[in-house]
């Protein structure tokens, strides 16, 4: 029985040491800077769309904000941007370092870009910068990755087809919204004109035989008349 309690008390010890140990650590852990990087293109976000338009040959302006999520100050904020496929720097630098960003609040930097090429109906996806700091004055360097943020990239002319489908919707009140819409339209009145065109072909071929056969009829009844007289 003695030592059946003496191993209880042992283990009570164990148990008590070990959570001590762990409450250490998340003391420990929950005293430094932590960066998350929130990276998007800063243009007008329309209702229906979940990502911004960005015309091919226009300029736009790229923001990271850097949020220091943690409790502590984090020192020696880097972070390195990359372009994108097709794209070129305009204005601004892809690198920027920060000495310090106290808990709970931000930093921001901005720079300015144009895409040269590319253009689609999907989602283009931005790649994801780097970021580096140290969560405390003299803790070990950590490392992050912006968020990944998209847009939809269109040409020139798809943006012109954009808005000639839009003006189309409302022409239509509603009824063709996409070009295979305005392509069923075409087809539909292709057919609609040709019929009518056709029925109006029929129907002056009609008119212009009755008239030859008017004439005809007319010239043998002068001739029928000019013998009996």
């Amino acid at each position: 029985m003695k030592r059946c309690a003496w191993s209880l008390a042992v283990l009570l010890v164990l148990a008590v040491s070990r959570a001590s140990d762990v409450s250490d650590d998340e003391y420990a852990d929950s005293e430094k800077g932590h960066i998350i990087a929130h990276k998007y293109v800063v243009a007008a976000l329309e209702p229906q769309l979940s990502y911004p338009i960005i015309v091919q040959g226009r300029n736009c302006t790229v923001e990271v904000v850097l949020h220091n999520t943690g409790s502590s100050t984090a020192f020696d904020v880097v972070l390195v941007d990359v372009l994108p496929a097709g794209a070129q720097l305009l204005d601004g630098s892809l690198s920027v370092t920060f000495p310090k960003i106290s808990s709970g609040s931000a930093a921001k930097h901005r720079y300015t870009m144009l895409f040269t090429s590319g253009g689609s109906l999907e989602v283009t996806y931005l790649p994801q910068g780097t970021v580096t700091y140290k969560a405390d004055a003299d803790g070990s360097q950590q490392t992050g990755l912006t968020s990944r943020s998209g847009l939809f990239l269109l040409t020139p002319v798809q943006q012109i087809t954009r808005y000639a489908l839009y003006a189309g919707t409302w022409a239509s009140l509603g009824i063709c919204r996409t070009p295979g819409h305005w392509r069923n339209m075409a087809i539909f009145l292709g057919l609609v004109f040709g019929l009518l065109g056709a029925n109006v072909g029929v129907k002056q071929f009609g008119a212009s035989r009755s008239n030859t056969l008017r004439k005809a009829a007319l010239q043998e009844f002068e001739k029928v008349a000019g013998k009996s007289d």
